[in-house]
């Protein structure tokens, strides 16, 4: 997955041109943080179905803002959700934290 750029430098610029950028990061943000609690609920719950409901909002909002590796990530968590083992998930779960903190930081630099 590190093959994906953190950022889709076209989408960020669209978005910026339209007058939306702001906007998105910051419903992204807030989205962010209440989906990766939910994720580590449900991993908590061993509750699959909320696991790939949230990863699949968690992809949506990414990937509306441009961060390309964090969507792919989280589709990747939506897809497996149903079938992968918990300890496959967990660490699914630690990549799309990581690449969160990165992609916020990178989005971040977008706003300046």
């Amino acid at each position: 997955m590190s093959s994906y750029p953190l950022v889709d430098p076209q989408m960020v610029q669209m978005l910026k041109q339209i007058g939306a950028f702001g906007e998105i990061i910051e419903v992204l943000t807030a989205s962010a943080k209440q989906r990766l609690s939910a994720i580590q609920q449900g991993l908590a719950a061993h509750d699959r179905k909320q696991i790939k409901f949230e990863a699949h909002g968690f992809k949506s909002a990414s990937l509306q803002s441009g961060a390309l590796r964090l969507g792919k990530l989280c589709h990747a968590l939506e897809e497996s959700a149903e079938s992968a083992t918990w300890p496959k998930i967990e660490d699914q779960l630690s990549m799309i934290e990581a690449a969160w903190t990165l992609t916020s930081d990178a989005l971040c630099k977008f706003r300046d």
